[in-house]
């Protein structure tokens, strides 16, 4: 006889979809610059799911309110997403796929 909490793990695992699998995660961060500036931070994010993600409407926000970012854009499949502050110098050789501020 399956118990109330089996039945109903059971219950969520049918109802889940199988077939979409996707990982955002903060990748790195540059949050004091590089050797070149210090003014020169950015965050890198990675999909690693199988499926793209949609950004719009995610937010990255810090503990204290500041940056406050509202995500656009997406990710793509087992992709990077590579946010530069101010201005998309920070990483010469990648451009962003989105400039912040804060």
């Amino acid at each position: 006889m399956l118990s109330m909490r089996t039945a109903g793990l059971f219950a969520l695992v049918i109802f889940l979809p199988s077939t979409v699998q996707a990982a955002v995660v903060i990748n790195e961060i540059a949050w004091m610059g590089t050797a070149a500036s210090a003014n020169a931070e950015w965050m890198e994010l990675y999909n690693s799911g199988n499926t793209s993600v949609d950004l719009t409407s995610w937010h990255l926000v810090a503990a204290n309110g500041s940056p406050s970012i509202t995500l656009a854009g997406s990710i793509a499949a087992n992709g990077y997403f590579l946010l530069e502050r101010t201005s998309d110098a920070s990483v010469p050789t990648v451009t962003a796929d989105q400039i912040y501020t804060g």
